[in-house]
């Protein structure tokens, strides 16, 4: 059990001063009411189990409150459903309790920031003085009656098409939550755009008051939380046509591209879509798009033709190669650094059928699951640019909520999209079928149905996220993989493993450049690990040993649509570009948002004259 409690030294050297205009500014318009916060915050710090004597003393102690008044507020606590009742006398931080606490913690990210290791015995009792001091004045501000709707907010209410909804509106939960659960969000507005001049009103509403623009279709991109910000839904903005004489379609930013596929298919013609095709298009598209046939037509992005973006002075931009070609440039790979996308102009592809599917692998013997990852990777090596593939690695736990066939299970499964005839997908994948897999459904299918093949999951899913580049991988690769799938190693949480085989198209310089690169790598990994209530740290701390033993074959380098939340540290996102596309992109973020109002992101700071060459 945690006895100390993890307070930072640097704490104690702020003064009262600088701590009250710190939580003056970072709380102010957070929403952020929680009356209990001082025991809510010393229970989630002091980690997952602490006992409750020890709590209500530690509490008691830090604020100078009688220790009946704290245990008070832990029994009001756990009956809120905030701390458990761990049963030995114990007490738990719940599920809804870390997120509140991710909430607040992120609210005042100018205290908290790496002030959370723990802090020596003799230190506590000046480090109680202080934080009495800080708690008592966050008491204050965050148990304060939430101000109403203000007047500038009614103004923007009147002056759009769609709706604005504020903490606590019928609606606003659902605004604001999305695919990715890890990542919850508490802007101060959330502006349902019904069309582009909504976005325009949303982002100078945003410049006006000094608040920072989130946006969000689907809320498979989640990267911080948009806790003060103006959050902008784009889910309504639903404009959909395809020109077949022109092979274009233009889409608005609320679509998903099971919607595209679809009205693509009529006509014969198909989009560069991912795996999933229940993912936003405009989020897909800013992130570079890593389509399932990449190494035959290269990135999405190399095949938008135009975008119309909302940038932070207001103003609605249509951007291509001939009309402000750096911002064009700049949005494909920069995510939503430089504005808020609300259409797009795309090319399609005569693309009717494909020859793809699945071939899955007993793992639970290391050396038949190597063998066959090790016969994949050579395969990968021989294959032309109209054969794209991907490996996956799963270990199932044996447990009664999952289908029986997989219940215990370790398998390897490849995946194949060719877009030659179906006579010679075949004959290329005849190898792979000699390695005997126990589950086949390589044949021609629909482009429509391309992203069957995966089967990403559908709803909204709660897992910590990680990607790499990787180079190209050799027999000790082949093992530490392969390790990682053993069902004789220690148990759970069991990671998902996807190695995307990359090169072709991808490599080669697009027709209209923009900023995203495989940066030479061979491979891109993709980590989905399951983090369940209560166990968030520990799926964490396994994807980064994972990363770790892995980091013989990582490049250093990121793709920026597989940038997931902890990557939102600055030095993480250099990762995902060159760094003369860095450089690049940090000089026009100087040019389009100097203020950083797009910076509820995977942020790119601006900078400006010889910093930025």
């Amino acid at each position: 059990m945690t006895t100390t409690p993890p307070f930072g030294t640097a704490l104690i050297g702020q003064t009262e001063k600088t701590l009250n205009a710190i939580l003056d500014r970072q709380l102010a318009g957070t929403g952020i009411t929680e009356p209990q916060w001082v025991t809510l915050t010393l229970a989630a710090a002091g980690g997952g189990s602490v006992d409750r004597a020890e709590l209500i003393r530690r509490v008691s102690a830090a604020t100078k409150a009688g220790e009946a008044s704290v245990a008070e507020r832990v029994a009001e606590l756990t009956a809120a459903g905030l701390l458990r009742d761990g049963g030995d006398g114990s007490i738990q931080v719940s599920e809804a309790g870390q997120a509140r606490w991710t909430r607040i913690r992120t609210a005042l990210g100018p205290i908290t920031q790496g002030l959370w290791g723990d802090l020596p015995a003799e230190d506590l009792a000046v480090a109680g003085r202080v934080l009495s001091t800080v708690l008592e004045r966050a008491d204050a501000v965050l148990a304060a009656p939430a101000p109403g709707p203000r007047p500038d907010v009614a103004g923007l209410a009147a002056s759009i098409r769609g709706r604005t909804l504020l903490p606590g509106d019928e609606g606003f939960e659902e605004a604001t939550s999305g695919f990715l659960m890890t990542v919850e969000h508490h802007p101060a507005v959330v502006v349902v755009a019904a069309d582009a001049d909504d976005v325009v009103a949303a982002v100078r509403f945003a410049a006006q008051t000094g608040r920072p623009v989130a946006v969000q279709s689907t809320g498979h991109g989640k990267s911080v939380p948009a806790d003060g910000a103006v959050f902008i839904a784009t889910r309504e903005l639903r404009e959909l046509s395809v020109d077949p004489r022109a092979r274009t379609a233009r889409i608005g930013a609320g679509l998903r591209w099971d919607e595209v596929i679809v009205a693509a298919a009529e006509h014969g013609l198909a989009p560069l879509c991912g795996s999933a095709a229940h993912v936003g298009v405009m989020g897909y598209l800013t992130g570079g798009g890593l389509p399932l046939t990449g190494r035959t037509y290269g990135f999405a992005a190399d095949h938008v033709r135009s975008l119309d973006v909302v940038t932070a002075d207001g103003l609605l931009r249509s951007v291509s190669p001939g009309r402000e070609p750096d911002l064009f440039w700049a949005v494909r790979g920069g995510k939503s650094n430089f504005g808020v996308v609300v259409a797009a102009e795309i090319e399609l592809l005569p693309l009717r059928t494909v020859y793809g599917g699945e071939l899955s692998y007993p793992g639970e013997d290391p050396r038949h699951a190597a063998h066959v990852l090790g016969s994949y990777l050579a395969w990968a090596k021989e294959q032309p640019e109209e054969m794209s593939s991907s490996v996956t690695l799963l270990r199932f736990p044996d447990a009664p909520q999952l289908p029986e066939e997989y219940r215990g299970r370790s398998l390897v499964q490849v995946r194949v999209v060719h877009t030659g005839s179906g006579e010679q997908g075949a004959r290329l994948v005849e190898p792979l079928r000699a390695l005997g897999p126990e589950k086949d459904t390589c044949g021609v299918l629909p482009y429509a149905e391309v992203t069957e093949i995966y089967q990403d999951p559908k709803g909204p899913v709660t897992a910590h996220l990680r990607s790499a580049l990787l180079r190209e991988l050799d027999d000790e690769a082949v093992a530490e993989l392969v390790s990682l799938i053993d069902p004789s190693a220690p148990g759970g949480p069991f990671p998902g493993v996807e190695l995307r085989h990359l090169g072709g198209a991808l490599d080669r310089a697009p027709g209209r450049p923009h900023a995203v690169s495989t940066q030479g790598a061979a491979f891109h990994l993709w980590l989905r690990m399951p983090a369940p209530a209560g166990r968030a740290d520990t799926a964490r701390r396994t994807a980064d040993q994972v990363l770790e033993r892995l980091r013989p074959w990582d490049t250093g380098a990121m793709l920026p649509g597989f940038l997931f939340d902890p990557d939102s540290a600055p030095e993480r996102v250099r990762l995902a570009y060159t760094e003369a596309n860095y450089r690049r992109l940090a000089a026009l973020k100087a040019t389009y948002d100097p203020d950083q109002i797009f910076r509820v992101n995977h942020n790119i700071p601006p900078v400006t004259g010889d910093a930025a060459s």
